[in-house]
């Protein structure tokens, strides 16, 4: 095979291939280190969550734009060695030594991207005073449930923010205080498995990298499997939180499970089904008499009873495929 075709057709393989082969490419993170870890949104999201005041928010978004800067030089100086590989190729390459001059600008860019996100945080450090200082715990655990949880997608329902599925319902404000302490939970359990996903996670990408730079992809999968470990370790506390937040509900608690499960297989529970949907008219007409309302919401109840029953059986087989899939 000819260097370039060889350099093609790794390409394609990482980033096109709908395989586990594009799945190692994907937890190497080589396209996640083309984008910018905070975007110009996560401004205002950051703005709030700290609490900035006018003065801070002005320095830390001056911070912010050299971020951006130092990314986009990143990710330029990444392209340009690409497109600067085919010169770089001498004739006669091995090629476990063509692999690695092909993942080098990855590797590159890798270690800029975190180096990068790692002095913005501590640049917004910087501007913040005592008493935010003192909540800085708290405030990076929002700040993670906002950013990291969301890159955690491999598994349906791992990713859900319970917090946001909350903003979606109208569930009143005394029962949402009511439910807080479980939320808080939440939020506990979360951010730990977060935590103590973030250094094994790196570690993996480094390993799957080495993995392609050899040439044998097939030492990749290990740390791919240890990572969906850690992935279904995080859905399954979605599972069990979702169960005590909906309880601490209490009466308001269907409402809250519903629009969780929607958010979290949103295949399964997304939207009502056409039956759901005559029911739901048959029971809104005002022209029928007792008695056919009644067999109407009797025949209502058995059928979401039973719709439900086969939703949960989907969703489990579902969580049993993609984890003998992944």
């Amino acid at each position: 095979m000819f260097p370039r075709q060889l350099i093609v057709s790794l390409l394609a393989l990482i980033f096109v291939a709908p395989t586990a082969h594009a799945q190692i490419g994907a937890a190497a993170g080589i396209a996640e280190y083309m984008n910018p870890y905070f975007l110009r949104r996560d401004l205002k999201l950051i703005t709030e969550i700290f609490e900035l005041d006018e003065g801070q928010q002005a320095v830390f978004e001056a911070f912010y734009f050299e971020y951006e800067d130092s990314h986009e030089q990143g990710r330029t100086t990444t392209t340009d060695s690409f497109e600067n590989l085919q010169a770089r190729v001498k004739e006669g390459m091995g090629e476990e030594e063509l692999l690695r001059e092909v993942f080098r600008p990855f590797r590159e860019q890798a270690d800029r991207w975190h180096d990068n996100r790692d002095l913005l945080l501590a640049s917004l450090r910087s501007v913040l005073n005592g008493d935010q200082l003192a909540r800085w715990d708290e405030m990076m655990r929002s700040l993670r449930l906002e950013k990291e949880l969301g890159r955690c997608n491999v598994l349906s329902g791992e990713s859900v923010n319970l917090r946001r599925v909350l903003r979606t319902t109208e569930i009143p404000r005394d029962a949402q205080l009511i439910a807080e302490p479980a939320l808080v939970a939440w939020e506990l359990a979360i951010d730990e498995a977060l935590l103590a996903r973030e250094q094994p996670a790196r570690k993996a990408q480094q390993a799957i990298m080495n993995a392609m730079t050899e040439s044998e992809l097939k030492d990749a999968y290990d740390p791919v499997i240890e990572l969906l470990a850690l992935d279904a370790k995080i859905r399954d506390l979605q599972e069990v939180h979702r169960g005590l937040i909906a309880t601490a509900f209490g009466t308001w608690g269907p409402t809250f499970e519903q629009a969780a499960l929607a958010a979290a297989y949103p295949q399964i529970y997304g939207r009502k089904n056409a039956v759901e949907r005559i029911f739901d008219a048959a029971l809104e007409r005002t022209d029928l008499d007792e008695d056919t309302t009644l067999r109407v919401t009797e025949l209502d109840t058995e059928f979401r009873t039973e719709i439900a029953a086969k939703r949960a059986a989907w969703r489990e087989a579902l969580v049993t495929y993609e984890q003998e899939d992944k």
